[in-house]
């Protein structure tokens, strides 16, 4: 996690060796007290819990594979997507976000 000079803090999760793929969730202060947990799953997906109004709030953020990229890429990435989802409690406000059919040209 990184602090901004504003209070906010971007949260992400990307590979160490590359400029490709990368998540992040930008966190207002408010919602950085209110923080349970924050999860890099990969450099795909993120997880991160909060406490809410309504009970507690787990977000799943995630940059998928293109239709471009190889079928063992992308069905790794929704099985480990999968794997996220169901292992968060079942009482949990559930929200998955994100770019789930991503492509992007030069």
């Amino acid at each position: 996690m990184e602090p901004l000079q504003d209070g906010h803090v971007l949260s992400y999760s990307r590979h160490e060796n590359r400029r490709q793929a990368g998540v992040g969730v930008l966190i207002s202060p408010a919602a950085r007290r209110a923080m349970l947990k924050w999860t890099p799953v990969n450099e795909r997906i993120i997880y991160t819990r909060f406490w809410s109004a309504h009970g507690k709030l787990s977000i799943v953020a995630c940059y998928a594979a293109t239709n471009d990229a190889d079928e063992i890429e992308k069905d790794n990435f929704y099985e480990t997507l999968q794997s996220v989802v169901a292992e968060i409690l079942k009482h949990d406000i559930i929200c998955v976000v994100g770019d789930l059919k991503a492509k992007t040209t030069y």
